[in-house]
């Protein structure tokens, strides 16, 4: 029987339902959560404001004149996400080339993104049966907002290309979730946007699937609704496979490494992000090259792939109604473990990628396990005690990580520490001595970097153009 598509009146209470507005939740009617995740964003990100320009913010924000006004990044259209490049512009147009306005955006997005996925899980409630939506909603979004690994979509300025798309992608998906036909059409340009931030959004359509199967408990209008998503898709595809540099970057990723050895080390990828940043709050900007993976170990990780997909599946497969209660219910943990392998496939599946692995990935996947955390911790006897103390945790180490981009020294300390066998963050933290006037440290992080990769070609050009400035 399908189930109907209004939530039961003591789900609705809680937050969704009849009367919901746009994006399906009347956000006014919600002052207490929206203030105390508006708070929590801007407690813990005060401290950003000193962040300066790092690593690949130089290449793509400082040198780059595309980023500084309008008509350079005009002429470069069509080109690799360019409305990424647009809020560059916008940014340095704002704060007149300082890192100030670029931090503020970001927390901003942060912000937003935050409140959105306070309404998703408000609109999910229905096919979730919690008990009480709307501190769950709340609980799913302050660790989203404090968890430490958002630091590198927040507090890295050239980061913001993951948070930015985000904010897209979950807009787009809560106007594709919403009862009115007009809404539903207007996820269609959101989700333009969010592929013109970054084009991993492209799997949007499948997120449309699973959250208006959840919602509604009917397989066929998750279908239906999901069909113009799905050509919005096919269309995005296209747009991109006709740009020449988005070509060449398809070409170079194939020949990374081959299907098998690149499945192998997405998985292993996958599992350092999950034990690392996620469950350790072990943040690093540059992580440490995972071990090189085989053709043959890519079979025992497809095996392992798929497990991991039948068991999402299986753990989303609705229960039976409670007394009460219409339409089927969908386990919290089922959906989360989807939403996760959802929004780590389109970086960690098919594409080859030189670094495998960065915390700003976890961005959009971590709706997934902070769902599952809150419904958890909500239903133990001391779940409010541990809400808290988790929260304090979260918000504590994201303050202490925004320390480190406070200037280069401090950050590629930090990450010396965190990846002591990788020779391009000794050369960084060297060339970070160097602009501070610490040729003598400089000089011993040169060595440390090609003492580990002999070819390491910038460092031995760094050491050698700093020994020659000394004699």
């Amino acid at each position: 029987m399908t189930a109907p598509t209004r939530a039961p009146t003591r789900v609705r209470a809680a937050g969704a339902g009849r009367g919901a507005g746009r994006f399906g939740v009347r956000l006014h009617r919600h002052g207490l959560p929206v203030a105390l995740l508006l708070a929590a964003v801007v407690i813990a990100y005060a401290n950003a404001a000193a962040t300066v320009f790092q690593f690949d913010d130089h290449v793509v924000i400082v040198e780059s004149a595309a980023s500084h006004g309008w008509g350079a990044w005009a002429a470069g259209l069509p080109g690799l996400r360019p409305l990424l490049k647009a809020s560059y512009v916008a940014s340095w147009w704002a704060g007149g080339g300082t890192p100030f306005a670029f931090v503020a955006f970001n927390v901003g997005v942060h912000a937003a993104n935050a409140l959105l996925v306070y309404a998703l899980v408000l609109l999910l409630a229905p096919g979730l049966r919690q008990p009480d939506a709307r501190t769950l909603a709340t609980v799913t979004a302050l660790v989203f907002a404090l968890h430490p690994a958002m630091t590198e979509a927040v507090t890295y300025l050239s980061g913001r290309s993951t948070s930015l798309m985000t904010m897209f992608y979950l807009a787009a998906l809560a106007c594709a979730m919403g009862e009115r036909q007009s809404t539903r059409w207007a996820a269609l340009p959101l989700f333009a946007c969010a592929v013109l931030v970054k084009e991993t959004a492209v799997a949007w359509p499948v997120a449309v699937l699973l959250a208006v199967w959840v919602k509604t408990g009917a397989w066929r209008e998750a279908w239906r609704r999901t069909r113009a998503p799905a050509l919005a898709a096919i269309a995005a595809l296209a747009a991109i496979a006709a740009v020449p540099a988005y070509r060449r970057l398809a070409a170079a990723s194939l020949a990374t490494r081959d299907p098998l050895a690149n499945l192998a080390a997405q998985v292993d990828a996958i599992a350092y992000l999950v034990v690392e940043p996620l469950a350790q709050l072990h943040t690093n900007i540059d992580p440490d090259v995972l071990p090189a993976a085989t053709s043959s170990e890519g079979y025992a990780r497809l095996a392992i792939v798929v497990a991991l997909v039948a068991g999402a599946v299986a753990g989303l497969w609705p229960r039976r109604s409670t007394a009460g209660a219409a339409g089927p219910a969908y386990p919290v943990t089922g959906f989360a473990c989807a939403w996760f392998l959802l929004s780590l496939a389109p970086t960690h599946s098919v594409a080859a990628r030189f670094d495998l692995a960065n915390d700003r990935q976890l961005y959009l996947a971590l709706v997934g396990p902070a769902l599952a955390l809150a419904a958890l911790t909500l239903r133990l006897r001391a779940g409010p005690v541990l809400v808290a103390a988790l929260l304090v945790v979260l918000g504590s180490a994201t303050m202490a990580r925004n320390l480190d981009y406070r200037s280069e020294v401090a950050l590629w300390e930090a990450t010396a520490a965190r990846s002591p066998g990788k020779s391009r963050v000794h050369n960084n933290l060297g060339y970070a001595y160097e602009l501070a006037g610490r040729p003598a440290d400089a000089r011993q992080a040169y060595d440390r970097a090609l003492a580990l990769d002999p070819a390491d070609y910038k460092a031995r050009a760094n050491r050698n153009r700093l020994g020659s400035v000394l004699e």
